[in-house]
């Protein structure tokens, strides 16, 4: 761990040179002491030069544990803008350790065929038990079938794209409609996510 003012520093200015961040940490952490004036320290690595000023260095630590925390959150509250393709199988969502979908008593997920031969999917929240994600699939005869037309958020299952549909983003809906396309007499089964604890399948 390298450090300077005893902080980690990340005020690191690399004259005509770009590279990722963790060529930067190298060039900081690794480098030779070049010249020292006052609080700005010049470093020399692999022949390029960078100038770090202690006055303005930022705390790493911080930053690297703000970045942290706001991965662990992406996890920790699964995908906001919708289920991943890795999700087609099974359809729990992976919100906690060892999800278990709650008895439903709150939503509904009904179906009906339009003149043009394609279906509409809605699920409905009962007695303003709204909910914040769902996804959706088809099948006919127990198999994954056809597409949805109008998903807020595609999900490409068994290398068909739209074969799922997924919710955009987070907020608290009450109903949502989707348009569906496949073959005749399907079966539609779905999730409903009220929160990040409590999901339900349907």
């Amino acid at each position: 761990m390298c450090r300077w003012g005893g902080c980690m520093c990340l005020c690191i200015c690399v004259h005509g040179y770009s590279k990722d961040i963790s060529s930067v940490f190298a060039l900081f952490c690794k480098a030779e002491p070049h010249k020292q004036t006052g609080n700005t320290r010049d470093v020399k690595f692999n022949g390029l030069q960078a100038e770090i000023d202690s006055r303005q260095c930022t705390n790493i630590w911080l930053v690297l544990a703000a970045a942290v925390v706001a991965s662990l959150g992406l996890v920790a509250h699964g995908w906001p803008s919708g289920a991943p393709d890795g999700a087609c199988d099974s359809m729990i969502p992976q919100h906690v350790a060892n999800p278990k979908a709650e008895q439903n008593l709150h939503y509904s997920l009904s179906s009906s065929q339009n003149p043009d031969g394609t279906y509409t999917v809605s699920i409905i929240a009962n007695n303003n038990e709204l909910f914040k994600g769902f996804m959706v699939r088809g099948f006919v005869d127990g198999k994954p079938n056809g597409i949805f037309l109008n998903a807020p958020t595609g999900v490409t299952c068994d290398n068909i794209p739209n074969s799922a549909a997924t919710h955009q983003e987070p907020s608290p809906k009450s109903r949502v409609d989707l348009l569906w396309q496949g073959d005749p007499n399907p079966v539609f089964r779905a999730t409903v996510v009220k929160n990040r604890q409590t999901f339900f399948m349907i």
